[in-house]
């Protein structure tokens, strides 16, 4: 039997929200709403594929260039890989602004400080 993918959760307002928020990488104002994409067993969180977004509480801020262009955006080098670098968790992050929809000068705090509250989780290669 074929299993169908549940729908995907929308949330406007969420998404309106987070694109107030500075860049979580380098506090930029002017920000795309970017959803995180990967899987993550840990975190539930199962895998989309390219024409699919995910659901909308898996969001971020990242300015224009640390989403799409340049060598160090998330797009060009892999998100699991943009975020080992640079030090985050995403999910925990995108939980986190989630929880706290509507109050987006706590929001800003928590992309501010986003390094220290959520770090990200380093998997060994070896």
């Amino acid at each position: 039997m074929l299993r169908q993918r549940q729908p995907r959760v929308k949330d406007k307002k969420h998404k309106g929200y987070v694109a107030q928020l500075p860049c979580v990488i380098c506090g930029t104002v002017g920000v795309h709403v970017a959803h995180v994409r990967y899987p993550d067993a840990e975190e539930r969180a199962s895998h989309t594929g390219m024409a699919q977004k995910p659901d909308d509480w898996r969001v971020v801020p990242l300015c224009p260039r640390h989403h799409l262009h340049g060598p160090e955006a998330q797009h060009s080098m892999g998100e699991e890989e943009f975020w080992q670098e640079n030090g985050i968790n995403p999910y925990t992050l995108a939980k986190a602004l989630f929880a706290a929809k509507g109050d987006v000068p706590f929001m800003v705090q928590l992309v501010l400080k986003a390094r220290t509250l959520f770090p990200a989780r380093y998997i060994s290669l070896i």
